[in-house]
């Protein structure tokens, strides 16, 4: 099984970091990428493992956040350095068990039969 970097994306606190701590115990991780706004106060360095990335906050943020969660979650992906990646919330932890059952199935659901309307596909 490869291992895999998650993207935890929004607004972080303490509780982001305590995710990416927990999450870096999972074998099946590379890499935390926390991916928040400038104002987010958290320290800069908290361990080789994890990346705090920061951007400015979008002007417009969309129905339910759409576009702070796009922003943010593109900036991740752009740092990730593995073949499958996890956008996760920053403010919610899921069981090891529960991220091993998820990344199964995603690996068993890589291939993509749906195209585009004028026959191309993802």
């Amino acid at each position: 099984m490869d291992k895999m970097d998650i993207i935890l994306q929004g607004p972080a606190n303490d509780f982001t970091i305590e995710i990416s701590k927990y999450y870096l115990k999972l074998p099946m991780i590379n890499k935390i990428v926390i991916s928040c706004y400038n104002e987010c106060d958290i320290p800069n360095n908290i361990d080789d493992d994890i990346i705090v990335s920061r951007i400015p906050d979008v002007k417009w943020f969309g129905v339910g956040n759409v576009n702070r969660q796009i922003a943010t979650s593109l900036n991740g992906l752009n740092i990730s350095s593995t073949k499958l990646s996890a956008k996760m919330r920053s403010d919610q932890m899921v069981h090891g068990d529960d991220m091993k059952m998820m990344k199964i199935f995603m690996e068993s659901n890589i291939s993509c039969d749906i195209k585009f309307t004028d026959g191309s596909g993802p």
